[in-house]
C-alpha cells in the first residue's frame, strides 16, 4: 500500500465487503495484537449497538483507515481507530476522528468518549491535539 496524499481519499461508512480488508488493517496497524482483543468480535459488538457506524478512508477500492462511533444517552464513543503504517502521521487519523464527531454531533451527541486499552503516550498525545482530555486514566472526552 503506498499513498503520497490525502486529496482523493473518501471516508463513507462501512459496506459488507469492507470487513476483511478492515480486519487485515487493524491486524497491520497492531491494534489487536496490543490489547489481546478479537477483530472479529468487534463487527459483532458493532452490530449489536443501537446506534453505530464505521467509517472507512477509502481510494480507489483501497482501505486506509477505519473508525468506529457509537452513541448512546447524548454521549458519542469512538474507538477502534486504525491507519495503515505506511501513512500514519499524515493526518488522515484525525480526519477519521473528526468524522465520527461529526456524526455523533449530527446524531444529537453533546461529547465524545474514548477509552484507551492501555497507557500509551502516542495516543495519549495524539487525542490532546484533538482537544480530548483525561475524564480517569483510561477514559478520555470531548464537548462537542
Amino acid at each position: 500500500m503506498t499513498l503520497t496524499t490525502l486529496n482523493h481519499l473518501k471516508i463513507r461508512p462501512i459496506e459488507q465487503d469492507d470487513k476483511s480488508d478492515i480486519i487485515k488493517l487493524w491486524h497491520a496497524a497492531g491494534l489487536f495484537e496490543s490489547n489481546g482483543l478479537d477483530a472479529q468480535n468487534e463487527f459483532t459488538v458493532a452490530s449489536l449497538l443501537p446506534h453505530s457506524q464505521i467509517f472507512v478512508a477509502e481510494e480507489l477500492g483501497h482501505i486506509y483507515g477505519v473508525v468506529l462511533a457509537a452513541i448512546s444517552h447524548g454521549s458519542g464513543w469512538v474507538w477502534d481507530l486504525a491507519v495503515h503504517p505506511s501513512i500514519q502521521r499524515k493526518g488522515l487519523g484525525k480526519a477519521l476522528v473528526r468524522h465520527a464527531e461529526n456524526w455523533i454531533k449530527a446524531e444529537g451527541g453533546k461529547r465524545s468518549m474514548l477509552f484507551l486499552q492501555q497507557q500509551n503516550d502516542v495516543l495519549f498525545n495524539f487525542y490532546t491535539e484533538l482537544a480530548y482530555s483525561h475524564v480517569t486514566e483510561n477514559v478520555m472526552h470531548k464537548t462537542l
